[in-house]
């Protein structure tokens, strides 16, 4: 089947190079190309579609730009299927999330939906290293409570202590979703009032909190580990408000850790 044999009629001002890059893409799927797995060569690609060199070039470099693949030189090389980095990811969902007024409310009424689901499908999932990297963030949110870490690192480690649960999460999209929050909330949330008395409140609360979830983990109890992550969620969301918590208008990261 020709890969353009399904177009609408009436797209006929998409550019070209625009509709070889989706059949590309659905021919990755199709196919069950991995990362690492060779393209067609470029003189294969322009008789399967039947466009110039030039059209197959742009819509190569249109794929390597979005990052979907990686064009090697010498020949031994060609265009090979490349893995989406997740920070890339991320970050370009940021910048489309940046001109969307989105706010803490938004975020957090999101959130205390997610991180639950999240927990839930997570516990039986983890493994021992996982479980030893949720000590270590523990261990980071402590030695700020006896004033050997900064708050900001403080703040990294309550975050990638949810990270890390996604991480084990084999719902890959759920997953996503949650790391995505997480991602917006260590670099384009500013807390004005972070090392308050009510900022130590709030990184107590969240150690608690930590601490009870991956005892649950260890027990595998899936109940306990949801009902204490939404409980975990409603009470973060209170306290972010109640610290003058807004969301940034600068994709500049400016955290120093």
């Amino acid at each position: 089947m020709h890969y353009f044999d399904e177009l609408d009629k009436s797209a006929t001002k998409v550019k070209r190079s625009d509709l070889i890059v989706d059949a590309i893409k659905r021919m990755i799927v199709e196919q069950k190309l991995k990362p690492g797995d060779r393209l067609p060569s470029e003189k294969e690609l322009i008789e399967k579609f039947q466009n110039s060199r030039g059209t197959t070039r742009e819509a190569l470099k249109s794929l390597e730009i979005l990052g979907l693949v990686e064009r090697i030189p010498g020949p031994k090389g060609g265009t090979r299927v490349r893995a989406v980095d997740s920070r890339e990811a991320l970050q370009s969902l940021a910048n489309f999330m940046h001109f969307q007024n989105v706010t803490v409310v938004d975020l957090y009424s999101v959130r205390v939906l997610l991180e639950p689901m999240l927990v839930e499908s997570a516990v039986a999932h983890l493994s021992g290293h996982h479980l030893r990297e949720l000590e270590k963030m523990i261990a980071v949110s402590r030695q700020y409570l006896e004033g050997k870490r900064s708050r900001i690192q403080c703040r990294k480690a309550e975050l990638d202590y949810h990270d890390i649960i996604a991480d084990a999460c084999p719902n890959r999209f759920l997953s996503f979703l949650c790391t995505f929050l997480n991602y917006i909330l260590f670099n384009f949330l500013h807390i004005e009032s972070i090392e308050s008395s009510l900022g130590r409140e709030f990184a107590q609360q969240n150690l608690d909190y930590h601490v009870k979830i991956l005892a649950a983990f260890r027990a595998e109890n899936r109940e306990e580990a949801r009902t204490l992550m939404a409980a975990h969620m409603e009470d973060a969301f209170q306290y972010i408000i109640s610290l003058n918590a807004v969301v940034g208008n600068s994709l500049i990261k400016i955290r120093d850790l």
